[in-house]
């Protein structure tokens, strides 16, 4: 080795020593490092329970905004099930109680008021009466002898042997929900029972009277 190398290298030795000795001179302030650091970590906490609470609060609003539609669901299917009749009550083969279900049709056409009346016998026949169509309120004569079928689950059907083109005049859904009858839809074929009033029955609600 060279004596201009010797040389450097004893620089570098003499630079590397006087650094590590000055390092050693550096005094740490603990207190002071701590006291620069509080506010960070305070900062840094605050930051993290804002997000937290922000997080939360969306959690809340969204299960409070969706809590009615998912008891407004509910509360559809329950109205959907077929709740059944109280006790006393006897089902004709139609599957509608027997006896005389009654009840105000909320028609459509200005002026014009229906209280319908559906006599049914246990064997399957019945007596039919559309009530008062016009200015008129209560029940008219137009008493007809009909026939009630079971159309399936929460269905019946109603034929009457008169002068119309077919027997066939009425199709009901309905829900049998203690002494009442809710009517969810209704078709016809236009004779005995007219399309508007058949329209107006869905969400009609007939009661059973009591016997005489």
């Amino acid at each position: 080795m060279s004596t201009g190398e010797l040389e450097r290298l004893e620089r570098v030795e003499r630079l590397l020593g006087t650094g590590l000795h000055e390092v050693d001179q550096v005094t740490i302030d603990v207190g002071r490092g701590r006291a620069r650091l509080a506010p960070h970590v305070r900062k840094h906490r605050t930051t993290v329970r804002r997000r937290i609470v922000v997080a939360v609060t969306a959690a809340v609003i969204a299960v409070a905004a969706a809590a009615p539609i998912v008891i407004a669901d509910l509360r559809d299917h329950n109205r959907a099930l077929p709740v059944g009749p109280s006790p006393g009550v006897t089902l004709s083969p139609s599957g509608l109680p027997v006896g005389t279900l009654q009840g105000r049709v909320p028609r459509t056409r200005p002026g014009a008021t229906s209280t319908v009346r559906l006599n049914v016998h246990p064997e399957g026949g019945g007596i039919w009466n559309a009530g008062s169509v016009g200015d008129l309120e209560g029940d008219s004569t137009g008493d007809y002898s009909v026939e009630l079928r079971a159309g399936g689950p929460g269905r019946a059907v109603m034929f009457f042997d008169g002068d119309c083109f077919t027997r066939e005049q009425l199709r009901l859904r309905f829900i049998v929900r203690g002494r009442t009858v809710v009517i969810t839809d209704a078709s016809t074929s236009n004779c005995l029972v007219t399309r508007a009033l058949a329209a107006d029955l869905e969400g009609t609600t007939l009661r059973l009277l009591p016997q005489p």
